[in-house]
Order: structure tokens, then sequence, then C-alpha cells
């Protein structure tokens, strides 16, 4: 579990510091686990979105003018459209939680698996960039 594991070395703060076994002291911190219920997910999902168009949108449109609400709602309809063909491919493929990874295998084989695993990492790493 990963919110179990010490996240401070060092001198121990408290009581319950323990002995990792190389000598040094380690705090250990439960941290209390609360799932979203899907209410929850959904309010936090739209109100990320909603936060990103009100701070983009003005912007792409001041860069791009009018003709950019065009090309905004032409990708908002890809969007939608290729949103519910992944929601199918994910219904075709056996398992209760298929990964993107077994997606791009039933579709490709092994090749495919490889391919988005590289697309996710890159993915990953692109974002790490940008918010350095």
């Amino acid at each position: 579990h990963p919110f179990s594991m010490p996240l401070m070395l060092g001198e121990a703060a408290s009581p319950a510091a323990e002995n990792n076994g190389g000598g040094m002291l380690v705090d250990k911190i439960d941290f209390p686990r609360k799932k979203l219920s899907n209410s929850e997910a959904v309010y936090t999902i739209v109100n990320i979105f909603v936060g990103l168009g009100m701070l983009s949108k003005p912007y792409s449109l001041a860069m791009g003018g009018w003709v950019s609400l065009g090309g905004l709602t032409l990708l908002c309809f890809w969007g939608a459209a290729s949103g519910l063909i992944m929601i199918r491919c994910f219904q075709l493929v056996p398992g209760s939680r298929v990964t993107y990874p077994q997606l791009g295998e039933a579709a490709m084989g092994m090749a495919g698996r490889r391919l988005v695993q590289a697309i996710i990492l890159l993915e990953f790493m692109g974002a790490t960039i940008i918010v350095m």
C-alpha cells in the first residue's frame, strides 16, 4: 500500500517510529482511505473540465477569433465520438478491469500492447516536462 509507506527519514519524531532494518528510524504514517462515490467522481471531473474551459476558451478565442469556435466545436464532437468508440472497444475485450495496454493487445497483438505502453509513457513524460 503506497500510503502506508514511510514518508520521512531521520530522527524519531514520535513513539510510533520504527526501525526499518537499515539502522534508520522511520515514522510510519497511516492515512485514512476514503473512496469517492460516483456522484463525487462525476462532480470532480466536471469541475476540472469546466475550470480548464473557463481558463482556456477565452484565450483560444482571442488568439483564433470567431473562426476558432468552429474548430473547437469540431474537436468537441470528435472527442465525444472517439470516447464512444473507446467504450465499445473496452466492452468487447473480456475481463472486468481492462487496461489500455490490454486493449491495444486485443486490437493489434503484442505490438499494439507495446505501442500503447510507449504512448502512455511519452504522455506522462510530456506532462511532467510541461509542469516543470
